[in-house]
């Protein structure tokens, strides 16, 4: 099965809420786009920062599923992200 096979398979809920969709997905290589609606910005119309993090934490998920042996688990116990600059929302 390839990768993107495989992640579509394990679409995590939360991911697909989001709206996150995968583009490719390499054992090395998780490419991934996640379109900035209103919903997901701030009341300064920046992606908020739970967002951003949700999308990392996703993508490294999806790195993780796909070198994990079918039968192993996983979590993640420590996460940490410095931001220099949101995204802003698509124009209308």
């Amino acid at each position: 099965m390839d990768g993107i096979t495989k992640l579509n398979a394990h679409m995590l809920p939360f991911a697909a809420l989001l709206g996150i969709r995968f583009i490719t997905a390499e054992l090395d290589r998780i490419v991934a786009e996640l379109l900035i609606r209103d919903e997901l910005c701030t009341s300064s119309a920046v992606a908020h920062g739970g967002v951003i993090m949700a999308f990392a934490d996703t993508l490294d998920a999806a790195g993780t599923i796909l070198n994990l042996a079918d039968v192993a688990h996983t979590t993640t116990i420590e996460s940490k992200t410095n931001f220099l600059a949101a995204a802003a929302p698509a124009q209308k």
